[in-house]
């Protein structure tokens, strides 16, 4: 599977990591051939990335044709242009601040992450919105070539509000934080 991985853009593959697992699965494993008719899975599959859609080219397990299947793409993974994607938070905050523990408690290489954590679910409970993403004044912790970003997050509120998602256009970090309906945030840093 490495080799397979070797030729795939690596913004391709950022994104298919990007994605559940399950969905990953339904788009290899759930492929209705036009060459055979038979439901089949993809084998000797390649990624490419298609403007706001994934594209998944490989190869019939059933009669070996070559095939191609479009993936949507959910929003908070279509990629940005010319931007070279980060990684991914996923985040439970409820394991960051337990009873209200004051930033400066934590692990020095977590305080910056903390506090932005703690900025983006004070913005979300004084104004939840599910509109598209809100550009926000909450500064991206996020580096490129080893210089912060700085620049500033975009958020948005999940449809069932389990969870906050945010992303930096600048620099592509992003991620999702959980639990934060639950927790209690420091008042001090």
């Amino acid at each position: 599977m490495k080799d397979l991985f070797d030729r795939v853009p690596p913004v391709a593959l950022n994104i298919w990591k990007k994605l559940p697992t399950g969905l990953r699965e339904k788009y290899l494993n759930n492929y209705e051939c036009a060459a055979c008719g038979k439901s089949s899975a993809i084998e000797n599959f390649n990624l490419e990335l298609w403007d706001k859609d994934l594209a998944v080219r490989g190869h019939c397990s059933s009669c070996g044709k070559e095939v191609l299947r479009i993936c949507a793409l959910p929003e908070h993974i279509i990629p940005r242009p010319n931007l070279k994607l980060m990684r991914s938070w996923q985040t439970d905050v409820r394991h960051m601040f337990p009873a209200g523990t004051p930033i400066k408690a934590l692990h020095p290489k977590m305080r910056e992450k903390a506090a932005v954590w703690a900025a983006i679910v004070r913005l979300v409970r004084e104004n939840p919105t599910e509109d598209l993403w809100d550009s926000t004044d909450i500064v991206c912790f996020g580096r490129i070539e080893r210089i912060r970003c700085g620049h500033s997050l975009l958020v948005m509120l999940s449809e069932d509000k389990e969870s906050i998602g945010w992303w930096c256009e600048t620099c592509g970090e992003n991620g999702d934080l959980y639990g934060w309906q639950e927790i209690t945030l420091p008042i001090s840093l």
